[in-house]
């Protein structure tokens, strides 16, 4: 089972193959230089090729649906229905803020997977015991601090962008993750895909989750 993982809601944009042996190929880039629209399709046949892996034995596609770039998100799932019509593949839809989560590998604290909204705005989960607790939250960063009763730690781009006030107001309670767990990477989204697949069969309703 074969899983082709999209991931453009930042513009740290990757692609990935996973199957239940592991990651069989990734690819990175940035939309900084180079446009997802672009850089998508061609990449997928370059990893394809670097896998040995033909388009017809891909199982199904996860594709990240937010929350992120709407211009980024668009032109990940348009790849992921355009793949699904052409060759009756499976769509499953992952949370950003759950494959920024999957990044992490130790998740005995509490976890918190930031996005940032801009204008003081985020959107979060927050995760114990390696599950999501609660709804996917878009609020005011004043509003984050009253959710956090134990020590947690921050990641995702968010994280980064507010480690300081967080750090001030949250104190001893808020630690950060390394950088590089802060960018959501398609590995993480087609490893929740191929446990989603596993799980139900079938493709998921996929939900725009774009900044304004």
């Amino acid at each position: 089972m074969i899983v082709l993982g999209i991931e453009t809601s930042t513009p740290a944009g990757s692609l990935s193959l996973v199957s239940e042996k592991g990651v069989l190929a990734s690819s990175f880039y940035s939309s900084l230089h180079l446009k997802h629209s672009s850089w998508v399709i061609s990449e997928i046949d370059h990893i394809l090729k670097l896998s040995n892996i033909n388009l017809p034995e891909i199982s199904s596609i996860a594709v990240s649906t937010g929350p992120g770039s709407f211009s980024g998100i668009r032109v990940g799932y348009a790849t992921a229905q355009g793949l699904s019509a052409g060759l009756g593949l499976p769509v499953i839809g992952v949370s950003t803020l759950d494959a920024i989560f999957h990044n992490i590998t130790e998740k005995e604290l509490q976890v918190c997977s930031v996005i940032d909204a801009r204008k003081d705005r985020i959107h979060i989960a927050l995760y114990r015991k390696q599950r999501r607790f609660g709804d996917y939250i878009a609020c005011d960063l004043s509003d984050l601090y009253s959710l956090i009763d134990q020590e947690t730690l921050f990641v995702g781009p968010g994280a980064s962008v507010y480690e300081d006030r967080i750090k001030k107001r949250l104190g001893k309670m808020a630690s950060f993750s390394h950088p590089l767990h802060n960018i959501p990477q398609a590995t993480s989204v087609a490893s929740l895909g191929l446990l989603a697949f596993k799980k139900e069969r079938g493709a998921s309703h996929l939900v725009y989750g774009y900044l304004d």
